[in-house]
């Protein structure tokens, strides 16, 4: 049966046992193995979105580590998972079975994180890094819930996204997302927990579309620009599906309408063009610009769009 080693370590850390290292307990040290069956693997968004196998024993609480005979352990944990294809492991301090201070994890062996407790819950800013060194990602933590604004960022420095949090969720303000070069590529504005509009620019800082939203659905009329910031389209939304009239401006000054009705094909299609004069579309033409507008395959306008 397959084994996972976790080495127990007394108060004071001694004998060179590093977990950066990948070395196994010094035999002055207390260890024992705990069968892998009795752990269940914690997936990565579950774990501050990195990509680590961590594992928490079936016998565990949250915060409350204790050792085969089921006493509170105070002393320092290192788990480690080591062979031919990983090397990656963390360490941590204990006091009365709960984590103190600040966690440390590598893989192959460089440090990949740092996470800070009080009391047993995360109490700080956790920290991720790129293999290079480089902070890859960082959260505050009060009271083991995130509060204040996560960022992640590209290799090169730059932050790739910005969330704000209390009290563990999204609460109130803005959530940003950012291109390689720093522009800014989306944002999404909160209130009360719920999303109120999403907004996305173009590489060149444009505006490329502005989306309303309620009750976390896609509601009102959403707009959408090309990249110099002009209107192309705009769809009525009703609890995510497109329910009502949508615009598309063409570059000649024409527009095409369309309505729909609970998500379904348009029903009726027009265009009017430059001069006013409104016609209604075929139903081949009605259905070329559906295959258009869900699939951004080139079509042919109808002739009286032209």
């Amino acid at each position: 049966m397959k084994k996972i080693f976790v080495a127990l370590i007394a108060l004071i850390f001694a004998n060179g046992y590093a977990l950066g290292n990948a070395q196994t307990p010094a035999q002055s040290e207390k260890a024992y193995t705990l069968d892998i069956d009795a752990f269940h693997e914690i997936n990565e968004e579950e774990y501050d979105g990195v990509s680590h196998s961590i594992f928490s024993h079936s016998q565990l609480g949250d915060d409350n580590m204790v050792d085969t005979n089921g006493k509170p352990i105070t002393g320092l944990i290192g788990w480690w998972i080591y062979n031919s294809n990983e090397n990656k492991g963390c360490e941590a301090h204990y006091k009365n079975g709960r984590k103190e201070g600040v966690e440390l994890c590598f893989e192959n062996g460089k440090k990949s994180g740092e996470i800070p407790y009080k009391n047993g819950k995360k109490h700080g800013i956790v920290k991720w890094y790129y293999e290079n060194g480089k902070t890859k990602e960082e959260t505050p933590y009060k009271n083991g819930l995130a509060n204040g604004v996560s960022r992640e960022y590209h290799t090169n420095g730059n932050v790739r996204y910005e969330t704000p949090y209390k009290n563990g969720t999204i609460m109130e303000g803005v959530a940003k997302w950012h291109y390689e070069d720093g522009g800014i590529e989306q944002e999404t504005i909160y209130k009360d927990n719920e999303i109120v509009v999403e907004k996305c620019y173009h590489e060149n800082g444009k505006i490329k579309s502005k989306i309303p939203y309620k009750n976390m659905d896609k509601n009102g009329v959403a707009r959408y620009y090309d990249k110099n910031g002009k209107l192309e389209r705009e769809a009525t939304f009703k609890n995510d599906v497109q329910n009502g009239l949508e615009r598309k401006y063409l570059p000649n000054g024409a527009i095409l309408e369309f309505q729909y009705k609970d998500g379904g094909n348009p029903i009726t299609g027009f265009c009017v063009s430059a001069s006013g004069k409104r016609t209604e579309l075929t139903k081949d033409e009605t259905d070329d610009h559906l295959w258009n507008t869900h699939f951004q395959a080139d079509y042919d306008y109808p002739i009286a769009c032209k």
